[in-house]
Parts: structure tokens; sequence; C-alpha cells
């Protein structure tokens, strides 16, 4: 996998599914907004 390969069709979901498993247990977390994209959101309830 270089630079000058072109991404696969799920590319943006196999990198976010490895930001979320990076995010487990910190106070945001990475929810889908179907038809928009991705949000970042925060779980501090203070």
């Amino acid at each position: 996998f270089g630079f000058d390969e072109p991404a696969g069709p799920n590319a943006i979901e196999l990198y976010v599914g490895r930001l979320r498993k990076k995010l487990e247990g910190a106070k945001a977390r990475i929810v889908t907004v179907r038809g928009l994209g991705y949000q970042l959101v925060s779980d501090d309830q203070d």
C-alpha cells in the first residue's frame, strides 16, 4: 500500500474504524451521521 496506489472503496471506513479503536476509553467518539459523514462528539457530561 503506497501513495501511488488508489485507495479502495472502503478505505475511509477502515480508517474510521481504526480511529474509533484508538479513541476507546477517551472522552470523545466518532459517530456516523447518515447522509452527511462522520462527527466527533464529546462524551463529557460536565
